[in-house]
């Protein structure tokens, strides 16, 4: 597994304990994930175009 794939992953992880919000986010290679609850007013959607960048956070 390369560094880019252990970040994703670890990252992911975290956002998956999002109780408060809803954030949408385009991966790098086009996958759409989802975290928190989509009913909640707090919105925001990200779109990553580089996957290196996940190794910077």
């Amino acid at each position: 597994m390369n560094l880019n794939k252990i970040s994703d992953k670890i990252v992911f992880n975290k956002l998956k304990n999002i109780e408060v919000g809803y954030l949408e986010v385009v991966n790098h290679n086009g996958e759409l994930l989802k975290f928190g609850n989509p009913d909640q007013k707090l919105k925001a959607e990200l779109k990553i175009k580089k996957n290196q960048i996940l190794l910077l956070i």
